[in-house]
């Protein structure tokens, strides 16, 4: 290889002759913009092969799949189609074959590029997935077909540079090698050197460690001359050479890995292909990496003009400081704008502690390395704006700039404590592991900045001991957790493609929303219906005895399942020959599993049953899922903006999240009350109307829940009077019939949850009225304490008895305003009141105690 050794950033780095750089030996016929690339894709698939173009996902996975944290794919949108699973009613259960450029997320687990985001030029924590899928359509050969004429004649890349791989086969897993893609890339007329086979590990593709998996095919390109190599280009694919690049891999999908591991055919077969535009992108530009892009390098454009130090020149290596410090920056704000956008904030745990991670690394990268000003992280949201928001319209660009800037306040008050901590550390040249714990447990600091500090600092950190002391920290927290119930609903998917295999018809679920009302008093009545399957122990079994947990699906159900942030209800069901006691209720893929155990005799298959729910604890949730309605009405009504995070309803309280700057004060609380209390009074009624989504989508002032995937058909509850609408929601949950019957609505807590989210807590209906009796208690022992502060200020110096009973009444009055279920206001304005008088009592206990030398009441 000819080149030249600079020494440049304290590290060796070879840089071959321009002759020989990445983008001069692909030279596709036509330069291709990313814009112009990603529409190419689409428009190949969409006006030329019959696929129908699915709009990107957000990158908050759906509530239903619990395996993400992220969406780190194209195909997790599709993966209930993959399984079978999918739902009638959804846009994709008839989906045959689908396209599109898919936002993704990739910061931890298998799929993991965190860490490595900056250090060199080709991993990122947000990119974009083009995409093509076959739901039991086409297959292999089609699908290499297509991808080769996508290439080589649309994108004009040349045949000779590209090299595809092929499963290999793996006999302790029974796989036999994949002949049949190796054949069809034969027929293309790709030569027999440029194809070749590989294992598990890079020709078998698994979104994770269980779901929908096969065997697969990737296409390599070689972006150097083989006269400027080493080796041959066949010994570079998958050997980790930078000049030999990974462009598309195409999945064909026939298993599904189980939690015992085990692989099961899926009902059909699926084709699952993906390829990252960036990549993809650097290809068509000639350029030498991702970020010579048109989609990062107005990015770090736009950051040179704000850092006080030497712009970008693309170097690579650990002491490269300054061009990790661009490329991380750019990238994160890449990320945290579409996913703040999407709805993740900052937060203590999953995506938002990966999110709150990202803006942390990046405020540093931008102010200690970049030396940039406090703020110019958030701007940098607005060129990424530029760059993507035609494509993804949701971008939120001043919601971005108000939660990262309030993030990185955060933490530069964290890193003030941080050097203030080791301003204190004696040991020389080390950073005592227990000091570097300190600063990742109580500060919240990730090993990559302390090392950063430290190293700064001339000091290289003791992370054997900080590993065993998160060793003991992990050891500790798993001594602490029980596992006292197993959980019956882990393996519902299989349950759910089980009875479908059956032929068993999904539930039936018209009961639920079959309930009278009349005068304010709801009647709810029994389902007969009949017993379809019963699982013990994960295993579909005839019958479930007395003492048994066990999962009941039966042919029709009245019984709510928890969804759309309501709990679900409990109850029974009873056959000729048993009972089961019902504590939990779940949808899957149609079929509705209540969970329960058998309380008498024994629960046969096949048997009739009927079905009672608890009345009072379904009443109770429609009061409080109505009143939730109502209060996200209110505080649309009070705050400039807001939007809905998140809700939970059941029976004893709800609890609503929002987005807001600042807490709420006792005045807009007291406002949203009384919006409220008008709208009860004025007996607004509570309608629902399905309709199909498109229909519902054009309805005025309608509110959604963000990033939620609706159905084809939806429901509409609209609260109000002739055509005043108060408000109007896509909600599939229970409601009551008119806001006359939640009596009213109280606010009983009000906290921050994290960055610019807060939440609180309210209760309605007959639990308002237990609200308002304890907050009279509580002003009748208030009044009781003032009289006994009167009467102090009435009585002699030197009864100090009075004194002292006065302290312990207002440390009482205290501790019995501060209890759950008193209403928030009274908290305040209780503890408001409390303070003077507190400051009032002192003052003449310091009297007191003055006058008679010995102090007698404690201060």
């Amino acid at each position: 290889m000819t080149g030249k050794t600079l020494k440049l950033c304290g590290t060796h780095l070879t840089w071959l002759r321009m002759k020989n750089m990445r983008g001069l030996c692909t030279r596709p016929t036509r330069k291709f913009s990313a814009r112009e690339a990603r529409q190419a894709f689409v428009d190949y698939f969409v006006d030329g092969h019959g696929h129908q173009f699915v709009p990107s996902s957000s990158v908050v996975p759906s509530f239903a799949d619990k395996s993400l944290l992220f969406t780190n794919s194209g195909m997790n949108q599709f993966k209930g189609v993959f399984l079978g699973t999918v739902e009638p009613s959804s846009p994709l259960y008839s989906l045959q074959r689908a396209a599109n450029y898919q936002k993704c997320i990739r910061v931890g687990g298998k799929h993991n590029d965190l860490d490595e985001v900056g250090k060199d030029l080709s991993h990122h924590t947000f990119f974009e997935m083009l995409g093509n899928w076959s739901f039991g359509d086409y297959f292999k050969k089609e699908a290499c077909t297509m991808a080769w004429e996508l290439l080589t004649k649309v994108y004009q890349l040349p045949k000779e540079r590209l090299y595809v791989t092929y499963f290999a086969g793996d006999p302790t897993l029974g796989l036999q090698p994949d002949e049949e893609c190796r054949h069809v890339w034969l027929e293309i007329g790709v030569p027999e050197e440029h194809i070749l086979p590989f294992g598990m590990k890079e020709n078998f593709w698994e979104m994770g460690s269980i779901g929908p998996c096969g065997p697969c095919t990737e296409i390599h390109i070689d972006l150097v001359e083989s006269s400027c190599s080493s080796s041959p280009p066949v010994h570079r694919v998958n050997a980790g050479h930078s000049d030999m690049v990974e462009l598309w891999n195409l999945v064909f999908m026939e298993f599904n890995r189980g939690a015992d591991g085990r692989l099961h055919s899926l009902p059909k077969k699926h084709v699952d292909t993906g390829m990252g535009l960036e990549r993809l992108a650097a290809v068509l530009q000639n350029v030498k990496s991702n970020y010579d892009t048109d989609l990062f390098s107005p990015l770090i454009t736009a950051l040179q003009k704000k850092a006080r130090v030497n712009p970008y020149s693309g170097l690579v290596g650990n002491d490269c400081f300054v061009d990790i410090a661009y490329r991380t920056a750019v990238d994160h704000a890449r990320m945290f704008t579409v996913a703040i956008s999407d709805g993740v904030l900052p937060e203590h745990a999953d995506a938002g502690n990966k999110l709150r991670r990202i803006i942390r690394k990046a405020s540093h990268a931008v102010i200690w390395h970049l030396k940039c000003d406090r703020g110019t992280l958030a701007l940098l949201a607005e060129d990424v704006q530029h760059l993507l928001g035609d494509v993804y319209p949701g971008i939120n660009i001043e919601l971005v700039k108000n939660i990262v800037n309030a993030e990185e306040d955060k933490y530069l008050h964290q890193m003030s404590k941080a050097e203030a901590i080791l301003n204190e550390v004696k040991t020389p040249n080390v950073l005592p592991g227990h000091t570097a714990w300190e600063l990742y447990v109580q500060h919240g600091l990730q090993k990559d900045l302390i090392t950063d500090l430290a190293t700064r600092r001339g000091l290289s950190v003791d992370w054997i001991q900080f590993e065993q002391l998160f060793k003991e920290f992990q050891e500790k927290s798993a001594s602490g957790r029980t596992n006292d119930e197993i959980n019956l609903f882990q393996n519902l998917p299989d349950h759910a493609e089980h009875l479908r295999k059956l032929g068993v018809a999904p539930t039936n679920t018209e009961s639920i929303y079959f309930y009278t009302s009349r005068n304010g008093v709801y009647e709810f009545p029994s389902l007969k219906t009949t017993v379809e399957a019963v699982f013990c122990n994960g295993q579909d079994v005839t019958s479930a005895r007395q003492g048994e947990h066990c999962l009941v699906v039966t042919n029709a159900t009245n019984f709510y399942f928890e969804n759309g942030g309501q709990v679900s209800d409990t109850g029974c069901i009873k056959t000729k020959s048993g009972e089961v006691t019902v504590h939990d209720v779940k949808n899957c893929s149609g079929f509705v599993f209540h969970k329960g155990v058998v309380t008498t005799g024994v629960i046969n298959k096949e048997d009739e049953a009927e079905m009672w729910i608890d009345e009072q604890r379904r009443l109770q949730c429609m009061i409080h899922h109505t009143a939730t309605h109502c209060l996200n009405a209110a505080l649309r009504t009070v705050l400039e903006s807001t939007e809905q995070r998140s809700s939970l309803v059941d029976s004893e309280h709800l609890r609503f999240d929002f987005i807001c700057k600042k807490n709420l004060t006792s005045e807009q609380i007291e406002k949203i009350q009384d919006i409220c209390r008008d709208a009860i009074q004025a007996g607004c009624t509570v309608a629902r109307r399905n309709m199909p989504l498109e229909n519902a989508l054009t309805l005025p002032d309608l509110v959604k829940v963000p990033n939620e995937v609706y159905p084809k058909t939806v429901s509409v509850i609209r609260i109000g009077n002739d055509d005043d609408i108060f408000s109007q929601e896509l909600c599939c949950g229970t409601h009551v019939s008119s806001l006359s019957d939640l009596g009213e609505i109280v606010v009983t807590s009000h906290q921050s949850v994290g960055t610019m989210v807060r939440s609180i807590r309210a209760v309605a209906g007959p639990l308002a009225a237990v609200v308002h009796s304890r907050d009279e208690h509580v002003q009748r022992q208030m009044c009781e304490l003032v009289e006994e502060v009167e009467a102090l200020n009435r009585t002699s110096l030197d009864d100090y008895v009075i004194m002292a009973a006065c302290k312990r009444k207002l440390t009482e009055v205290r501790k019995l305003a501060a209890a759950r279920g008193i209403s928030l206001l009274l908290q305040r304005k209780t503890e408001t009141e409390l303070l003077k008088l507190e400051r009032h009592i002192d003052s003449i206990i310091r009297k007191y105690n003055q006058n008679f030398g010995v102090p007698k009441v404690p201060g």
